[in-house]
């Protein structure tokens, strides 16, 4: 048989998950110090982790279109060996998809700064609701995004084109790439509110629904199109 005292059941729990401040990457640290009314830079670079080397000085982060007067030589690249030089060399620190640049060592514009102080010597800056970090850690069409706007308009070709380039989106919807002078155009004018718009999506037509190939063939020999629209939040 089996004693129960020597049976022992258990796991380690970063063996089931792990989740914590390492797995996105986020972290506070000090990058400037003033002592004696003079600035120092702040930083860590441990050997045993180049991806937790941090940046150095005053910070500020810009549209990287906007951040000029560098050179190659300035662009950050990390510790080279055991022995390089601590902290990196350069301080232009750009994100993967080029489009910005954290610039480091008090070497940025303020007046470019996209960061917003929201706390200073115990006082709480800028307070933003939880609506509003929601909206902006949202992705598109995500949990938090507003609801597709959904609409019909009604169209009579009185002999002209229905003035829509249209491809299939999926097999159950056709978007909007193109809008041209025709019968659309018209209705734009006279119901602005209504209006189609680039992007949207044609999800009926008059009894045609479920089948982007039979409202295709609807809106091409239909005189009068009942269409029901579908805006995707932005």
């Amino acid at each position: 048989g089996f004693a129960a005292d020597n049976m022992v059941f258990g796991s380690g729990g970063a063996l089931l998950q792990k989740l914590n401040r390492d797995t996105f990457k986020c972290a506070f640290k000090c990058s400037e110090i003033t002592v004696s009314g003079v600035a120092k830079e702040v930083f860590k670079d441990p050997i045993t982790d180049k991806g937790k080397a941090s940046k150095k000085g005053r910070l500020t982060v810009q549209k990287a279109s906007e951040t000029t007067g560098f050179s190659d030589a300035d662009k950050y690249k990390p510790r080279q060996g055991d022995k390089g030089v601590a902290g990196g060399t350069g301080f232009l620190h750009y994100s993967a998809d080029g489009k910005l640049v954290t610039v480091a060592s008090n070497k940025g514009n303020p007046a470019k700064d996209l960061l917003v102080e929201v706390f200073r010597d115990g006082q709480l800056m800028k307070d933003y609701t939880l609506d509003e970090i929601r909206k902006r850690a949202d992705i598109p069409n995500g949990p938090f995004a507003p609801p597709p706007e959904q609409w019909t308009i009604s169209v009579a070709k009185n002999g002209k084109k229905l003035g829509l380039t249209l491809v299939h989106e999926g097999k159950d919807a056709l978007k909007v790439t193109a809008i041209l002078p025709g019968a659309v155009t018209d209705f734009n004018t006279a119901n602005p509110d209504q209006a189609v718009k680039l992007g949207d999506l044609v999800q009926k037509v008059n009894e045609q629904a479920g089948s982007s190939e039979k409202m295709m063939k609807e809106l091409g020999k239909a005189e009068k199109c009942e269409i029901k629209m579908l805006r995707k939040a932005s």
